[in-house]
């Protein structure tokens, strides 16, 4: 029990975090910043992980199913996201900076991996 409240502090700390870091820009109105995308991952992983950690001790073939199927989905979706930024870069649509790219598009991998899990571990 002791690792699921680790991860539940871990999560209101990255969420803290990240509002004091998106807070500043939607005041002023300006952009955030690369380095908010990661904190938001964090938070989205961190949730998860509270949220699947008594599923996830069993190692069961149920959980085996849903990571498996999470990566899957997070394939396509991670496919979408290439084209997505592909559009975006031919027609300028959105102007983002390599580090925005990048950055935007690892947070977006990573939290739609866990975002998948709890999906599925409400479906499974």
């Amino acid at each position: 029990m002791n690792n699921r409240i680790f991860f539940f502090i871990a999560f209101i700390f990255f969420l803290i975090l990240s509002l004091s870091m998106l807070l500043p820009s939607l005041i002023t109105l300006t952009e955030p910043g690369y380095r908010l995308y990661p904190t938001i991952m964090l938070t989205v992983i961190s949730f998860s992980w509270w949220k699947l950690y008594p599923q996830f001790q069993k190692k069961d073939e149920r959980m085996n199913y849903i990571q498996q199927k999470s990566l899957v989905y997070t394939f396509f979706f991670t496919a979408a996201y290439l084209v997505l930024v592909l559009i975006n870069n031919q027609f300028t649509l959105i102007h983002l900076n390599t580090e925005d790219t990048i950055s935007l598009l690892g947070s977006l991998i990573g939290s739609t991996a866990f975002i998948n899990m709890l999906i599925l571990a409400k479906k499974y």
